[in-house]
């Protein structure tokens, strides 16, 4: 039984999609190794962390090209499955 789990989720409309969901947890999958059972993952830690997005010439989030990106590398991976399912 685990005593010390916390779900952590984005509120308002940060994530746009689920192509931009996948980006962005990418984004964050080198974060379980910072932290251990004796330095567990916290809001406040969290909180100072930071992850690398593209941005548009505006400087923020450029969602169509992590919605694209991701989109891309799904129908490329679904496009092999094919070719290796007909083999």
């Amino acid at each position: 039984m685990a005593t010390h789990n916390h779900v952590f989720s984005f509120s308002g409309d940060i994530i746009k999609n689920e192509a931009v969901g996948l980006f962005i947890v990418a984004q964050m999958s080198s974060f379980p190794k910072h932290f251990s059972y004796n330095d567990m993952a916290t809001i406040s830690k969290l909180s100072e962390m930071k992850i690398k997005l593209p941005v548009t010439s505006d400087n923020t989030p450029d969602f169509e090209y992590m919605d694209k990106y991701i989109s891309d590398i799904m129908q490329k991976s679904e496009k092999s499955l094919q070719i290796l399912s007909n083999i």
